[in-house]
């Protein structure tokens, strides 16, 4: 029973999460603000962070500061708030009053009472009780940076308590070796004796009667919250070549551990590799550690085209990430580029289309990489980079990775499931500036995107969708109704489509995403019950009024769009298509009667 507990727990979506569903990352960047600047002690810079706030809220937070202030938390108390998991204030309050426990006293540091801080922050990582993984490892982060604050000899003092250490380890390395060398103590697990196929059945054996059963997971992530907070207090970003290879390869032992650690580890890697400012030391890490022990494993392997068809998604998502790293000279086979090759994107497409098994609404990490290569930062948005690579990349995956794999157009390939749609529907809104990356292609590339098949099978066939599978629904008169599973998401995945394609305010741009909608199906306002072409045509209701600048914009529209109908009618392959588009016209010509001025109309 233990076993299908723990086989259950790891296919969360989440790459660094525990049993609650929150992600390290959010709660490490969520807390470690509060708790640095309470660590400071400071009131004046205090009131300076509050003073954004409104009048109201900042009465109320500064009230319930004082009443907390005002009478510390014991020092022993503080690690069981570490773990609350009611709010992050809590656990930030608490690991504050920790570290000013620790170092500012007021007889110093009390290197005895912080020695056992980190003792039991470096154990309490390897607990899944409440929030303490979140917790103690945010604490952990402040306490680091904090420490590293002191000096290397008081820091050294501090780890001197702990009779682990040698004293020769004290004189011989630094902090940043010391710390993970506690740490692998108090996170151990004996992932070789995992692999080797005798003791891999005995507990005992492969254990070593110290981590049973659930808690060798524990411990795997207890590394992995552990590291992340090594990173992230700043200990790696000026250390030796040899450290940040030990603390690499550490990742990497996560990687080949289990499947379900492949991507939190990589994007922890991923985050190792950000922190390092010095491209040589990026470059001398990525060719001797990286390259031989996570991307190249068969060493004599110098067929490229057969190198990226056994890329999984992470491996696709480092090297896509090492390759925007500047300053930086790899060896084969970064040196050729991943993403812009030619027939790349078909190669990594099963890959890519694989991660549809991490659900809505967080996409796997291989996507953020993959838009923040093929696109660049400009006055808030991201658009895609000049060249005509980047628009092939952008067409291969539409084209191989959407169509032909997530909505199984491929012949002979799988068949199209929710999972696969959602994941088509998903890239398909980040392309069209409906998501929180706002990437901006070129007007050119949206009917690319909205292919006759993208709109088919994204839209069309899950809004019309009724009948006999999806979700049941009783209707007032108590009569069974039902929708498609992805209808909610589609309809607002769509709405918001909509709303960003008609806050952009360039005719041509709507007119393209009209073209596409009508492409697939002229009454597509109909069937799907919505009125995504009327808004994008800026017919609005009779009680909204245009500004002057509107009005002319909507005139140049219509009259493009009356062009494309007009088009659409001559070239009809069929007297049925000629009407469906005549009845378009009518409906235009119906409206701009209806609501024009009187002295207009």
């Amino acid at each position: 029973m233990a076993r299908k507990g723990k086989k259950k727990f790891v296919q969360q979506p989440s790459p660094v999460a525990d049993e609650n569903n929150s992600t390290e990352e959010e709660s490490i960047d969520e807390e470690m603000k509060e708790i640095v600047d309470g660590a400071d002690s400071d009131d004046e810079s205090k009131s300076k962070k509050e003073g954004d706030k409104s009048t109201a809220t900042e009465s109320k937070s500064n009230n319930k500061n004082t009443k907390k202030n005002s009478t510390a938390i014991p020092f022993m108390d503080t690690f069981y708030l570490l773990s609350s998991e009611d709010s992050s204030k809590d656990r930030s309050i608490a690991a504050r009053d920790l570290i000013h426990h620790c170092f500012f006293s007021d007889g110093g540091i009390n290197y005895k009472d912080s020695a056992y801080a980190l003792n039991r922050l470096l154990n309490g990582m390897c607990s899944g009780r409440a929030a303490s993984r979140q917790g103690f490892a945010s604490c952990l982060t402040s306490f680091l940076r904090v420490a590293q604050g002191q000096g290397e000899d008081a820091f050294k003092s501090i780890l001197k308590e702990h009779s682990e250490l040698k004293q020769t380890d004290l004189d011989n390395d630094n902090p940043a070796t010391l710390i993970r060398q506690l740490l692998r103590s108090a996170t151990d697990f004996n992932t070789e004796a995992n692999s080797s196929g005798k003791n891999s059945g005995s507990n005992k054996k492969r254990f070593a009667g110290k981590v049973k059963g659930i808690e060798e997971r524990d411990h795997v992530f207890g590394r992995l919250f552990g590291i992340l907070a090594v990173v992230r207090s700043g200990m790696l970003k000026s250390t030796l070549d040899e450290v940040l290879a030990a603390y690499a390869g550490d990742l990497i032992e996560l990687y080949h551990y289990k499947k379900w650690m492949k991507e939190p580890s990589v994007h922890a890697l991923i985050e190792l590799l950000s922190s390092i400012d010095n491209g040589k030391q990026i470059t001398c890490l990525t060719n001797d550690v990286i390259t031989p022990k996570l991307l190249l494993l068969q060493k004599k392997q110098k067929d490229f085209a057969a190198w990226l068809e056994q890329l999984t998604a992470e491996q696709i998502a480092l090297v896509v990430h090492l390759q925007q790293m500047e300053g930086t000279n790899y060896s084969y086979p970064l040196d050729q580029p991943l993403l812009t090759n030619a027939g790349s994107i078909q190669s990594l497409s099963s890959a890519l289309a694989s991660t549809s098994n991490v659900v809505y609404p967080r996409c796997h990490i291989v996507w953020n990489t993959v838009w923040l290569y093929l696109t660049e930062a400009s006055d808030g948005q991201r658009s895609l980079k000049a060249g005509t690579e980047y628009t092939k990349a952008i067409e291969g995956i539409i084209q191989y990775v959407v169509v032909d794999k997530l909505l199984g157009k491929e012949e002979g390939g799988p068949s199209s499931t929710h999972e696969r749609r959602s994941l088509a529907l998903q890239i398909v809104c980040t392309l069209c500036a409906s998501s929180d990356q706002e990437i901006i292609i070129p007007t050119t590339l949206i009917e690319s995107v909205l292919c006759k098949e993208v709109v088919n099978t994204v839209f069309l066939n899950v809004l019309c969708a009724s009948g006999r599978s999806g979700k049941r629904k009783a209707n007032v008169d108590g009569a069974d109704d039902s929708e498609h599973h992805l209808k909610p998401l589609t309809t607002s995945s769509l709405n918001e489509l909509v709303n960003r394609c008609c806050e952009c305010g360039e005719t041509e741009r709507q007119l393209t995403f009209v073209k596409a909608f009508l492409s697939a199906d002229p009454h597509f306002d109909v069937k799907t019950k919505t009125d995504s072409v009327a808004s994008i045509l800026m017919m609005y209701g009779a009680g909204q009024k245009l500004e002057e600048d509107e009005m002319k914009q909507r005139k140049e529209l219509w009259g493009k769009y009356l062009s494309f109908l007009e088009e659409k009618i001559v070239s009809a392959e069929s007297s049925h298509i000629a009407t469906a588009h005549i009845e378009l016209m009518y409906k235009l010509a119906k409206y701009d009667f209806t609501h024009a001025p009187a002295d207009e109309a």
